[in-house]
């Protein structure tokens, strides 16, 4: 389902998803002026920036994005 999902979107949509939601998590981080390098696992899960909500039990994370569009931003 979420490939279907995936495929609809196009892959230069998904990178800008993927490029929205590390910019404003980067974002967060320095406004909390976190110390430590900033690092971001895959396994996070995205919820809007143009993503369908999904239900709770299948969500969109960051690696099913990264696989998606091939790895390469």
């Amino acid at each position: 389902m979420k490939q279907l999902i995936l495929k609809g979107l196009g892959k230069a949509k998904v990178k800008r998803i993927i490029k929205s939601f590390i910019i404003d998590e980067f974002n967060t981080h320095l406004e909390y002026n976190h110390d430590v390098a900033f690092t971001l696992p895959t396994y996070v899960t995205v919820m809007g920036f143009g993503l369908p909500e999904m239900d709770e039990d299948n969500p969109f994370e960051l690696e099913d994005l990264l696989i998606f569009i091939g790895k390469k931003i």
